[in-house]
């Protein structure tokens, strides 16, 4: 089982350009750990406007979590450029569908009213690219800890922070 720093120490080129993570727990009671293995009930929730390469990269790396039973949100704010209709053929994904950019703030909450009933949940931007084992060091980290709200170092090439 590895710690929350030792998830997020892996090579820079495994993480683009990441700008936003969060983890929230919303029943302050739980402290499962999570194994990698059995589903956490844990939802992603991605707000996206076009982009469609970023939000097609960022859904490839959630496959894996996807698979294991953690509910990925996507809220569209009126994409214009096929990310709309690359969604629609998307299986395993909850989309939320703005006609209009109602912007970030209003579409994480979004995202989270349509993931309410998940014990974590955690907010992404797009442009994200998560490593494997993520989801397992970052809620399991938070549990260890007794922590209901967690976001893990970022990795930006030249411009990470150092350990």
């Amino acid at each position: 089982d590895m710690n929350a720093s030792e998830a997020w120490r892996g090579d820079a080129s495994e993480v683009e350009r990441p700008h936003q993570l969060g983890l929230a727990r919303k029943d302050l009671a739980a402290k499962r750990l999570y194994d990698g293995r059995s589903a956490v009930h844990a939802a992603v929730v991605i707000p996206v406007l076009n982009q469609l390469a970023y939000t097609q990269a960022c859904v490839k790396c959630l496959q894996a979590d996807i698979a294991a039973g953690v509910r990925v949100v996507i809220v569209d704010n009126g994409s214009t450029d096929g990310t709309g209709d690359w969604l629609k053929t998307q299986r395993g994904l909850v989309v939320v569908s703005n006609e209009t950019n109602r912007g970030c703030a209003p579409a994480w909450n979004q995202g989270v009213r349509a993931a309410a009933d998940a014990e974590w949940i955690v907010i992404l931007n797009n442009d994200v690219l998560l490593p494997a084992g993520w989801i397992s060091a970052l809620v399991n980290a938070a549990a260890r800890e007794g922590l209901d709200v967690v976001s893990p170092a970022m990795r930006e090439r030249d411009q990470n922070y150092p350990f």
